[in-house]
């Protein structure tokens, strides 16, 4: 059996367990934790210090991942890797990640955290692995309905009244 497979099938299992998990989080104690390779390769400004510095361009998945991020008031990461991966959920303390990743940094991410749950959303590599890849954006935003209080905000409820 080829090892993405396996792994594929760890990540699946691990989200089933994970989704069974009663209750939801608030939105402060969720981490969307992603890969740098989501940025464009050709991007001149770089996201692993701060994903605030975004021009929110639209040419990678990071603008909508900041979308969800704010209309959900969640932590969002980004990491060049595995060590700076747990230190971000280290300074963070979150109850629940939600990660974005292919399968050998999900899988490796999964079993480091534990017991600490994490979701994990495979990322699509067009270009080949660690280039350019994508995410589908409305598998983030389901996983953060179903994981996430909701929020007594009327930026969550649709209705801003002033």
């Amino acid at each position: 059996v080829p090892p993405a497979d396996v792994r594929r099938s760890f990540i699946k299992v691990n989200n089933e367990l994970t989704g069974n998990l009663t209750g939801a989080f608030p939105p402060e104690r969720v981490l969307i934790l992603l890969p740098h390779c989501l940025q464009r390769a050709d991007c001149p400004i770089r996201l692993t210090f701060t994903v605030d510095a975004c021009q929110r361009c639209g040419r990678c998945p990071i603008a909508g991942l900041l979308d969800l991020r704010d209309r959900y008031g969640v932590h969002l990461a980004v990491a060049t890797g595995g060590s700076i991966a747990r230190r971000i959920v280290v300074e963070t303390r979150p109850g629940l990640i939600i990660a974005v990743a292919c399968e050998r940094d999900l899988t490796s991410g999964i079993q480091d955290t534990h017991p600490l749950p994490v979701y994990g959303i495979l990322n699509a590599r067009p270009e080949g692995p660690c280039r350019n890849t994508l995410v589908t954006l409305s598998l983030v935003d389901e996983a953060l309905r179903r994981f996430v209080e909701p929020a007594k905000s009327p930026r969550q409820n649709g209705s801003e009244q002033e």
